[in-house]
């Protein structure tokens, strides 16, 4: 994949669209949380402990309070961080001030 473009880290780091970037870290919290529950869940039947489904159940939700706090930080930075350009606020101007209805 880095051929053809950026990693995968470069990607959800840099990415200008957050849909994209949410999905896929939702995604991968989801899969990583299937598989720890499901090795939880083999431990505590093979142990007979309920030990290791705290453990994991506490690892998926820190697993999931992680993406939201990456998500929650992409999207400030995406909503904050960013301002059009000179130009192009300055052809928006024009655009609305050549309009009957803006001028009044």
């Amino acid at each position: 994949a880095s051929k053809s473009g950026p990693s995968v880290f470069d990607y959800v780091k840099h990415g200008s669209d957050p849909v994209n970037v949410g999905v896929l870290l939702e995604d991968g919290a989801a899969v990583l949380g299937a598989g720890v529950a499901a090795t939880c869940l083999g431990l505590c039947v093979a142990t007979d402990s309920s030990v290791f489904d705290a453990l994991g159940s506490i690892s998926i939700g820190l697993s999931l309070g992680g993406v939201s706090f990456a998500l929650i930080a992409k999207n400030r930075r995406l909503l904050l961080g960013q301002s059009m350009g000179k130009r192009k606020v300055n052809a928006l101007r024009t655009l609305l001030e050549s309009e009957r209805s803006v001028r009044g």
